[in-house]
C-alpha cells in the first residue's frame, strides 16, 4: 500500500507539471535549510500551439498581402507611367510655352530697339539734310548766278577725253553728265572747279558720274573719284559780281558784241544744222553758251561774263573777229539779228 501512494503522488505531480508547463509557468527544484526538495513555479512566457498557429497565419496573411500588392502594383504601374509621362509632356510644352513667350518678348523688345534707332537715324539723316540745304543754300547765295542744286556726283578724271569731233577737250570749259540729268550745253558751276558746260564725249554718260577733263595729270589724279556738289547755272543777263566770293571776276575791258548762227549768211562754207555745228576747236556749240573771239585776246576754253547777256565759253573765232570783239552765237538767224550790235564790259572768270 505505501508503494502505491508514491506512484500515484508520482503521477499527480507529473500532470501538475505538465499543466504549469502548458499554461505558461516552470516548475523549479530547489534545496532547502533541511536539505529536503521543493518545488516553486515561475511564470514564463506563454507559448502554445494556437499561438504558433496564429503566427504562421499572420505571415501567411502577409504574404497573401504581398502578393495582392503586387499585383496592385503590376496594373497601377501602367497607368501611372502613362500619367507621369502625360505631366512631363504638359510641363515640356509649358516650358516650351514659356520660352516662346520670353522669345517674343525678346523680339518685341528687339524690334522697339530697332525702330529707336530708325527714327535717331531718321532724325540723323533728317539734319544731315538740312544742314546739306543749308550749305548748298549758303554757297548758291555766294554765287553771282541763279543757281539749282543737281547734289553730290563722283568725278571720273580724264587727260584724254575726246569730244564729238575727235579732238582733245579744253581744260576748264567742257564736262559730260547724263543728258537725262542734265541736258546737253547746259552750263553748271561744280564746287571746287568752277564753271563748265555739258558736252558729249568719249567717255559716255553714266547716272551720278561727272566725266572731267583736266590738262594736268597730277591734278587728274587728285580730282579722281572725288565727289562734289553740282549746281544748274541759271544763265541769267546780269550778275552781280560784287557780292559773290566763289567766283573771281578780272574786268577786261568793253568788248563790241555782234551775233551769229549756224545759218549759211552768217557762216558760208561751214553751216551745219544747229544740232551738228562744232566751233573752231571742235566741241558743239550752243545758244547760250558759245562765242567767238580773237584768241590772242581771249584764250580758248576761257570763260567769260559778258554784262547783259551772262556767262560764255570761248570756244570759236571768225575772220572778222579781231582784237577787242565777241562774237555772240544764237540757234536762229532772227535771234542773231534781233539781237543786233552792243558794247559791253566783259570779265574773265578765274578758275
Amino acid at each position: 500500500m505505501p508503494k502505491l501512494k508514491t506512484k500515484t503522488l508520482t503521477c499527480l505531480v507529473c500532470v501538475f507539471m505538465l499543466s504549469i508547463t502548458s499554461y505558461g509557468y516552470n516548475a523549479h527544484t530547489i534545496s532547502t535549510k533541511n536539505k529536503e526538495t521543493k518545488t516553486i513555479v515561475v511564470p514564463q512566457k506563454i507559448v502554445t500551439k494556437e499561438v504558433i498557429l496564429n503566427a504562421r497565419l499572420s505571415s501567411f496573411n502577409i504574404n497573401e498581402q504581398k502578393i495582392v500588392l503586387m499585383k496592385n502594383i503590376a496594373t497601377i504601374e501602367p497607368e501611372m507611367k502613362i500619367a507621369i509621362d502625360a505631366e512631363i509632356e504638359g510641363l515640356k510644352l509649358k516650358v516650351k510655352q514659356k520660352e516662346a513667350e520670353d522669345k517674343q518678348k525678346e523680339i518685341e523688345a528687339k524690334k522697339r530697339e530697332i525702330e529707336a534707332k530708325q527714327k535717331a537715324l531718321e532724325a540723323r539723316q533728317q539734319e544731315l539734310k538740312d544742314k546739306i540745304a543749308a550749305l548748298e543754300a549758303k554757297q548758291a547765295s555766294e554765287l553771282p548766278v541763279n543757281t539749282t542744286a543737281l547734289g553730290k556726283m563722283k568725278i571720273v578724271s580724264s587727260t584724254n577725253m575726246k569730244n564729238s569731233s575727235g579732238k582733245i577737250n579744253y581744260d576748264n570749259m567742257s564736262i559730260t553728265i547724263n543728258p537725262n540729268i542734265v541736258p546737253y550745253g547746259t552750263i553748271v558751276w561744280i564746287e571746287g572747279l568752277g564753271f563748265r558746260y555739258n558736252h558729249p564725249s568719249d567717255m559716255g554718260s553714266d547716272d551720278n558720274v561727272v566725266h572731267v577733263y583736266f590738262k594736268s595729270q597730277n591734278e587728274a589724279n587728285n580730282w579722281d573719284n572725288k565727289k562734289a556738289r553740282i549746281y544748274i547755272v541759271q544763265n541769267s543777263g546780269r550778275l552781280d559780281i560784287s557780292k559773290n566770293s566763289l567766283v573771281n571776276f578780272e574786268n577786261l575791258s568793253t568788248f563790241k558784241l555782234t551775233s551769229y548762227c549756224p545759218c549759211p549768211i552768217c557762216c558760208g562754207e561751214y553751216s551745219k544744222p544747229y544740232a551738228d555745228k562744232a566751233g573752231s576747236i571742235g566741241t558743239y556749240i550752243y545758244e547760250g553758251v558759245t562765242v567767238a573771239a580773237d584768241p590772242s585776246v581771249i584764250p580758248y576754253g576761257s570763260v567769260i561774263y559778258i554784262e547783259g547777256v551772262g556767262i560764255r565759253f570761248v570756244a570759236d573765232c571768225g575772220g572778222g573777229i579781231n582784237d577787242k570783239h565777241i562774237d555772240v552765237y544764237w540757234r536762229n538767224h532772227q535771234t542773231a539779228l534781233d539781237f543786233g550790235t552792243k558794247s559791253e564790259n566783259v570779265y574773265l572768270i578765274k578758275q
